[in-house]
């Protein structure tokens, strides 16, 4: 049985206020070989996990279940928050769990930073609680590949989809040894 959502009417207009995209998901199966039940489901979507698609798609213990495309909301300022969410408490719970996800990527990047010589930890602890509003207002930034960059993911990606099982370091010198002989 499906589940029907309905959502608030918000003008989807791309405005300063509010920004949308469109985000392709799919969601993937496992299936007990005797009973043919499902014994595992994983989502990805096509934006951040291209790699994930590529992998479950050769991987034959696995399914797609299905695809569906997402309207995604950005709100572009503060006004387009209180439009996204016009409930005071529910635009706090948002901002907060967005704090939170922000405050632990920026203490997990300082306190396990290298030092230079990288023989030690540079992150020197303190008496108390670190205090984290520092590192919550600095400018979150954004990574813009080089089309080299862009390349190495769509080698990377075709070598992991001809060879499945390949991971991690294997996965990598596969690719280089690929990306070499396509420079010489």
């Amino acid at each position: 049985m499906a589940t029907a959502v309905t959502s608030p009417t918000v003008d989807t207009t791309n405005t300063v206020d509010i920004k949308t995209s469109n985000e392709t998901y799919r969601v993937y199966v496992k299936l007990d070989a005797d009973s043919k039940k499902i014994t595992e489901v994983k989502m990805g979507s096509a934006g951040k996990d291209n790699a994930f698609w590529a992998k479950m798609d050769a991987d034959p213990e696995w399914h797609k279940g299905f695809e569906q495309t997402a309207k995604i909301y950005k709100a572009g300022s503060l006004a387009g928050i209180s439009l996204l969410v016009p409930d005071a408490t529910e635009a706090v719970n948002v901002f907060n769990r967005g704090a939170s996800q922000k405050s632990s990527q920026k203490l997990t990047a300082e306190f396990t930073k290298l030092t230079d010589d990288e023989t030690g930890l540079a992150f020197d602890p303190i008496e108390g609680a670190f205090d984290t509003i520092e590192l919550l207002n600095e400018p979150t930034s954004r990574r813009n590949l080089t089309p080299q960059d862009k390349a190495l993911n769509a080698l990377r990606l075709a070598v992991q989809a001809m060879n499945p099982g390949l991971e991690g370091d294997d996965l990598e010198d596969k690719v280089n040894q690929f990306f070499a002989s396509l420079q010489s």
